[in-house]
């Protein structure tokens, strides 16, 4: 290394501590709309159409498994499987990955599982 170069300072990257996402968090709140954010100006609001328990329990030490379903109101409402940003004025704003699983009579729907 040259002797001339300026020294690189380092410094620590400050992140936010993980929050577990439970089924106990998201159960309060079924029926109620979760605002999708998909840009700085655009929020889609999906209804938490219902919030359930795996069968299968948890390993000691983990969470239990469960799903998330959100609906859209309408039934052509879409966006890829991916991790976007809910917002809730209770439930605050949790980073969920969701994928498309198609619509039923109320709206297109959009599954999350934490297992």
């Amino acid at each position: 290394m040259n002797s001339s170069s300026p020294s690189l300072e380092t410094k620590p990257v400050e992140t936010a501590a993980a929050t577990v996402i439970t089924l106990e968090a998201f159960a309060p709140y079924v029926g109620e709309k979760f605002d999708l954010v998909l840009g700085a100006d655009r929020c889609e609001p999906l209804e938490l159409a219902s919030a359930t328990a795996y069968a299968r329990p948890a390993p000691a030490g983990f969470r239990a498994p469960f799903e998330l379903i959100f609906r859209a109101s309408t039934r052509n409402f879409y966006v890829p499987q991916g991790t976007y940003a809910f917002q809730h004025p209770a439930a605050g704003r949790h980073e969920i990955f969701v994928v498309p699983i198609g619509p039923d009579d109320a709206g297109m729907q959009f599954q999350a599982i934490y297992n």
